[in-house]
C-alpha cells in the first residue's frame, strides 16, 4: 500500500495490517496509490519490536541505544526517527497491533508535516469548502463549530476540502489533508442526517446522551457549587459525550457532493464565541491570523512537540534543525499564503446556532 500526498510525500507501508490498511483507506483515500516512483518514507509493520535495554521516559514513549518509540494505549511501540525526518528516505517500524487512530495523529502526521514544510505548505486548524467557485477558509480554535458550518455548506451543495485542518501552500492555494469528518455529540444534535446513519448501539448512545445532557444542565444550573456530587454529574456527561465522538469518510455521509483537491483561497473567516447578544464583523490582518493560526497549530500538535523533547532528552545530539525550526517556518508560509486575500473576524454569540452563523457567512461572500 502506497499514499502519495499531492506529488510531494510517497510513503510506502510493508505488510500493513487490515485495521491500519482500512483507517488509511478512510483517511486518504484520495492519496491512495499502488503506483511506484521513489519512496521518501517507507513504513513496515511487524509483529513486535524486539529490545533489551529499553528506558522509558514515561508510559508514552522510551528509547534503546539507537531508537526512539512512541507507545500507544495498549503497549504497542514505533519508531519515529526525528532526526531523520527530513532526509532523502526515512524509515520508521510499528507494530502490527498498534492503535490505527494513535499511528495516525502521532506518527503519520508528524511525518507528513515535516515532509510538507520543505515544499512550502502548512497545516492550518480550520474547515475548509469550494463554494460556488470560490475557495474559503474557516479557520478558528478548537470547539467553535468549524465543523457545523462546513456540513451547513455541504448541504447547499459545497464541495469538501478540510474539516479539522488543511494544507495552505506559501503561493495561496489550499490542498486537501484528508477526507474524514470528526463528528461530535452537538454534530448529531444538529443534523438529522448524520442521525440517520448511526447504527442501534450508536442511536441509543445518542438518546441517551440527550437525556444525559438535559439532566445535567438542569441539575448544574440549580446548584452550581464544587461537590462529589456534581463532579460525578460532569464526568458522565463528558463521557458520554465522548461515546458519540467518529470519524467518518465524507463520501458516506454526503454521497451526493464532490471532493475538491486544491483550490485557490479566496475569503477566510476568523470565527470566535464570545459572550454577547449579537454577532460583529470586522476585517482582520493576515499577520495577526497568521501568528493566531500558528499558535494554535502549536497547542493542536503539542502531543508531537512532547514526544521531539522527549527525543531530545534520549538523543541530545541527534537535534533536527527544521524540527526544531518549524513554527517559524510555518508562521512565514501562513503569512504569505494569508497576503492580500479577504479576510473577516467573525465574533459569534456563544448561544448562536449554525444555522445563524451560515447565514451570515453567505451574506458575506
Amino acid at each position: 500500500m502506497r499514499l502519495l500526498i499531492h506529488n510531494k510525500i510517497h510513503i510506502k507501508f510493508l505488510d500493513p495490517p487490515k485495521s491500519i490498511r482500512d483507517y488509511l483507506t478512510d483517511q486518504f483515500w484520495c492519496f491512495v496509490s499502488d503506483g511506484g516512483g521513489n519512496v521518501d518514507v517507507e513504513v513496515q509493520f511487524v509483529d513486535r519490536i524486539r529490545s533489551k535495554g529499553l528506558t522509558y521516559i514515561s508510559s508514552l514513549a522510551c528509547y534503546d541505544e539507537k531508537r526512539f518509540f512512541l507507545i500507544d494505549k495498549y503497549g504497542n511501540k514505533s519508531s519515529l526517527p526525528f532526526d531523520a525526518l527530513t532526509e532523502d528516505r526515512c524509515k520508521v517500524v510499528a507494530e502490527k497491533d498498534i492503535d490505527p487512530g494513535f499511528f495516525f495523529r502521532s506518527i503519520l502526521q508528524s511525518i507528513i508535516r515535516y515532509r510538507l514544510i520543505r515544499h512550502d505548505i502548512a497545516y492550518v486548524h480550520s474547515s475548509a469548502v469550494e463554494y460556488k467557485g470560490q475557495g474559503i477558509l474557516f479557520p478558528a480554535w478548537g470547539g467553535i463549530g468549524k465543523t457545523s458550518l462546513l456540513l451547513r455548506f455541504m448541504e447547499d451543495g459545497a464541495r469538501y476540502m478540510a474539516d479539522d485542518r488543511v494544507l495552505v501552500s506559501s503561493e495561496g492555494k489550499m490542498l486537501i489533508h484528508n477526507t474524514a469528518l470528526n463528528l461530535l455529540h452537538y454534530n448529531y444534535k444538529e443534523f438529522p442526517r448524520l442521525r440517520e446513519r448511526l447504527d442501534m448501539t450508536k442511536k441509543v448512545f445518542f438518546f441517551a446522551n440527550r437525556f444525559i445532557e438535559r439532566v445535567s444542565e438542569a441539575w448544574l444550573k440549580w446548584n452550581s457549587k464544587r461537590s462529589f456530587f456534581n463532579k460525578v454529574i460532569v464526568a458522565v456527561r463528558d463521557l458520554s459525550n465522548k461515546t458519540l465522538w467518529t470519524e467518518v469518510d465524507v463520501r458516506k455521509v454526503f454521497p451526493e457532493s464532490g471532493i475538491s483537491i486544491q483550490t485557490s483561497l479566496d475569503k477566510i473567516f476568523f470565527m470566535s464565541r464570545v459572550a454577547e447578544e449579537d454577532f460583529r464583523v470586522r476585517p482582520f490582518s493576515a499577520e495577526e491570523l497568521a501568528r493566531r493560526m500558528a499558535a494554535c497549530l502549536r497547542g493542536d500538535l503539542n502531543k508531537m512537540e512532547r514526544a521531539y523533547q522527549m527525543f531530545l532528552f534520549a538523543f541530545p545530539y541527534k537535534d533536527n534543525p527544521l524540527v526544531q525550526n518549524a513554527p517559524e517556518e510555518e508562521l512565514k508560509i501562513m503569512e504569505k499564503a494569508f497576503s492580500g486575500k479577504d479576510i473577516w473576524s467573525i465574533l459569534i454569540p456563544k448561544e448562536a446556532d449554525s444555522k445563524e452563523v451560515f447565514e451570515l457567512v453567505k451574506s458575506l461572500l
